[in-house]
């Protein structure tokens, strides 16, 4: 059962689900549809961006870097620069951000709903020895410590809150690089408290009613001032007399909560 929006999810027979959808106490009988984590589309890149003949992919086995995405040898670039565009952070630590006036997240309680990750990243601990994850849990069904690619975990949790206090040498990660290239990975609110919610597990996609379960526990048991969605399958505009995700959305903001969603 869910708290945010009246509803519940159950799984019964074809004339169970008929049977419900004409009990006047119920509004409506939805499927639970699968929403998935990315897009399963193959992209091809159009031919007016296809390499010029003579060029090489920078991504193949011992490629050089582009000039300047990578610091001169023994120094460390701030990454990704995204914080310097919206004047987060600065790659010098000066200057008018929003870090430097003082506004770093702190007291601030950010959940996001992806795949799983390792929430004792090095980066995910603080300098104090105060750990940034508060809580972290798996409604994916494949267990807290399950293997996952993590690649969308990694990626918002690192954008929120990392601490930008490790030092990573992209050449040793499969990049290809054939020289050092070390970088550091400061979140938009390093002192924010970050809420793990794991709804994809290994899997590329997560059942309606399972994302609803994490929506529902961030705004209900943590309580948290910020939710973020990373996963795709959303119409625009949207048209739908009833849709789940977006009903548990309004929900969590009607309770005060800040929901932010990607694009699709």
């Amino acid at each position: 059962t869910f708290q945010v929006i009246n509803a519940l999810s159950a799984t019964v027979s074809p004339g169970e689900a008929q049977r419900l959808a004409t009990n006047p106490a119920v509004a409506e009988v939805v499927k639970d549809e699968a929403i998935p984590l990315v897009s399963s589309t193959s992209l091809t890149a159009p031919a007016s961006l296809s390499p010029a003949s003579g060029d090489t992919d920078t991504n193949a086995a011992g490629a050089a870097p582009l000039a300047g995405a990578c610091p001169p040898a023994g120094q460390v670039q701030l990454d990704p620069q995204a914080i310097e565009t919206i004047h987060a952070a600065s790659q010098s630590g000066k200057g008018a951000t929003a870090q430097a006036l003082g506004y770093t997240g702190a007291g601030v309680k950010v959940a996001f709903i992806a795949d799983g990750l390792n929430i004792h990243d090095p980066d995910f601990i603080r300098a104090d020895g105060q750990k940034v994850f508060v809580d972290y849990q798996d409604f994916s069904g494949t267990g807290r410590k399950a293997a996952t690619d993590g690649a969308e975990a990694f990626l918002d949790a690192s954008s929120i809150a990392a601490q930008g206090r490790q030092t990573y040498d992209i050449s040793t990660y499969g990049s290809g690089l054939t020289q050092p290239c070390d970088i550091r990975i400061l979140g938009v609110a390093p002192g924010a408290s970050l809420v793990g919610l794991n709804v994809f597990g290994s899997a590329d996609e997560a059942f309606n009613s399972v994302i609803l379960e994490a929506i529902n526990y961030a705004v209900t048991v943590d309580h948290v001032n910020v939710l973020n969605e990373s996963f795709g399958s959303n119409p625009f505009p949207d048209q739908s007399s009833l849709d789940l995700t977006r009903m548990a959305d309004d929900a969590a903001v009607a309770a005060g909560v800040t929901v932010t969603v990607s694009s699709g």
